[in-house]
């Protein structure tokens, strides 16, 4: 069950990644210049979950596309 939802994050990073990129990363911009430590940490995990899409379909590009991303996730963890 868990590794099915790992898989389809994988597989379809394109799709959720860009758009997670965009919100978070504008959200991050507007607010973080803003005084208060609650906003200040809200902006900050906006930035971590920026930079962990980022991430993500960094390695979808290198991997080469939704099957051979999930064949390389596969063999780092050891199972196939």
């Amino acid at each position: 069950m868990f590794l099915d939802i790992i898989y389809f994050l994988v597989r379809y990073a394109p799709f959720w990644s860009v758009p997670v990129m965009m919100i978070t990363g504008q959200y991050a911009y507007n607010n973080f210049h803003i005084s208060t430590r609650l906003a200040r940490k809200i902006a900050l995990a906006c930035i971590v979950l920026c930079f962990f899409s980022f991430t993500v379909l960094a390695f979808y590009v290198w991997a080469g596309g939704p099957i051979r991303a999930v064949y390389y996730l596969d063999r780092a963890m050891g199972i196939r």
